[in-house]
């Protein structure tokens, strides 16, 4: 069989309401992504100059199926889930071996996917 891929994938939410000391991370259903366990969770970053632009590039691991996912605060032990009921969802197998997940606001269910460019893959 041919060799998996392993996807990476660069997720990107925009929240301008983080207090000191509070963080973005995303959590879901791969193992990359903690497997829903909020304490696993892959913190997202941002600067003075992205803000309110979080993100994190995450390998993903073999991509079969629909990569579940949702935004969590926290502040130490302190976690604010997304409130919307659904998952948030994309296909990441459909885009290549390097995917920008567009995920618009944080509580907001928004999400769109498509390859990501190489340079801007190389870059991060």
């Amino acid at each position: 069989p041919p060799p998996t891929t392993m996807p990476r994938v660069r997720f990107e939410v925009k929240c301008g309401d983080t207090r000191p000391g509070e963080t973005l991370a995303v959590v879901g259903n791969a193992d990359a992504l903690g497997a829903w366990d909020a304490a696993r969770a892959v913190p997202l970053a941002t600067t003075p100059d992205a803000f309110p632009l979080w993100s994190c590039d995450v390998d993903v691991g073999a991509a079969d199926g629909a990569l579940e996912f949702k935004f969590v605060k926290k502040m130490g032990d302190d976690v604010s889930w997304e409130s919307f009921e659904q998952n948030r969802s994309v296909a990441v197998g459909e885009h290549g071996d390097a995917v920008l997940v567009d995920a618009a606001e944080f509580n907001t269910n928004s999400t769109s996917a498509q390859p990501q460019p190489a340079a801007a893959a190389a870059a991060a």
